[in-house]
């Protein structure tokens, strides 16, 4: 997430930032020599610190896939939200990634708060019943970490643990996190969380458009 600074209801400017994002020689040459498995956050998904209220989220959506899409085939081309689960390797060394969108639905405030929405709950569900020997979970947002003051898992703790209970109870073994949004990389671990041990990796954004450093 936040590999562009959007911060736009406008899609001509989104357009334009991704633009740069993808004519820049460092991206591009990621881009060619393996595989992107990409997700949003917020500053790409449309605003800071925004979730289902943001008005442009379908419009931002289709521009997303334009440039991280998988075709004309892409699931996501058919419904709302980015989240998407890819395989790799035979079914002895099955690796799983699951891209959840933490955005799309995301609502703060009233009586059910939620990360994710009980759509992509329910999908998420169904995924952790696949065979895989290791799964990594994608989140725009820590999961693991709690002690800090932005955005995180844990200022939505029914969702964080429901999603703590769902992998217990679906006995997916072989989860990591990888997350984003904080600006520089952690590693986070916690014991037995999920029955077993379990990692949170956080890499740092690209931050391509922000207006103190111009893309």
């Amino acid at each position: 997430g936040d590999k562009i600074y959007a911060d736009t209801k406008d899609m001509k400017v989104m357009r334009k930032k991704y633009g740069a994002l993808l004519v820049n020689l460092s991206f591009d040459k990621l881009m060619k020599t393996c595989p992107n498995q990409a997700i949003w956050d917020d500053h790409d998904y449309g605003n800071n610190n925004v979730g289902s209220e943001y008005t442009e989220k379908e419009a931002s959506q289709k521009e997303f896939l334009r440039v991280f899409g998988e075709g004309d085939n892409d699931p996501r081309l058919k419904r709302e939200g980015i989240y998407h689960v890819r395989y790799f390797g035979p079914e002895d060394k099955r690796i799983q990634v699951i891209m959840l969108d933490g955005r799309y639905f995301r609502v703060r405030k009233g009586d059910s708060p939620t990360m994710l929405g009980e759509t992509q709950w329910r999908w998420l569900g169904e995924v952790l019943e696949k065979p895989a020997v290791l799964r990594f979970i994608m989140s725009g947002n820590q999961v693991i970490a709690d002690e800090h003051i932005d955005e995180k898992w844990a200022d939505f703790p029914e969702d964080r643990q429901r999603l703590f209970d769902l992998i217990k109870t679906k006995q997916a073994k072989g989860v990591v996190f990888l997350s984003g949004d904080r600006h520089f990389c952690a590693f986070n671990y916690e014991a037995k969380v999920l029955g077993y041990g379990a990692w949170d990796l956080t890499s740092s954004g690209m931050d391509f458009g922000r207006d103190d450093d111009p893309y």
